[in-house]
């Protein structure tokens, strides 16, 4: 059973796809089973991964189905499993979000100005 759901999830289905199949135990089991069993949750981690991979494969085959009337709903379904992707595999497929300096490299440079120098009393301001 288990290396079943293993083989399933790295092909890119999904964990509710995979558990409509009657002869496989509950959701619930599995995610106990996970739970309990740290070597079934890396192996699960590690097909997720390569699921990912899978299912970014299809991105566009599932692009080339478009059509006038099917666009939209094609777009949301790409949408919906680019952001699930990023989510399993941030540093591969997630969006990259970099603060760099005004140079355009390197972190943020920060000053602290603890107070404002002011112009002394009998001197007339500017």
């Amino acid at each position: 059973m288990k290396e079943e759901i293993i083989k399933r999830i790295t092909s890119g289905e999904s964990i509710t796809g995979i558990f409509r199949s009657a002869h496989l135990p509950t959701r619930q089991d599995f995610y106990y089973q996970m739970a309990k069993d740290a070597e079934f949750l890396s192996a699960i981690t590690r097909a997720r991964k390569a699921g990912a991979a899978a299912q970014f494969d299809e991105f566009l085959d599932l692009a080339d189905q478009a059509d006038e009337k099917s666009a939209n709903a094609i777009k949301v379904r790409l949408w919906a499993r680019t952001w699930v992707l990023g989510r399993i595999d941030p540093a591969l497929y997630g969006d990259k979000q970099l603060v760099t300096g005004a140079d355009g490299e390197g972190p943020v440079g920060i000053q602290l100005i603890s107070s404002v120098p002011r112009p002394p009393k009998d001197e007339p301001e500017k």
